[in-house]
């Protein structure tokens, strides 16, 4: 896994959606396997993927000072100066 220069390995980067997969997939054979504290760990392993989805769309994280001048300068290239 090489890591490019200010970027994220592969590993980072799939960590979250294979995590959350893996997680899905528990939830669904609990869910079709047992019942008792299988039903709760299958309603807890598929609410967990619903709430990054809803924390990424209606709270995601606020951009850092440079992401934000870095995108301020893309809009207007007057910022940038002569390059």
């Amino acid at each position: 896994m090489s890591r490019r220069q200010g970027g994220l390995s592969s590993r980072e980067i799939w960590r979250g959606p294979l995590l959350m997969a893996l997680l899905s997939g528990v939830g669904l054979v609990a869910a079709l396997l047992a019942d008792g504290l299988a039903d709760w760990v299958s309603w807890l392993s598929l609410a967990v993927p619903v709430l990054v989805c809803c924390r990424g769309w209606f709270g995601g994280r606020k951009p850092s000072a440079s992401e934000a001048r870095s995108e301020e300068a893309a809009t207007k290239p007057e910022l940038l100066g002569d390059r």
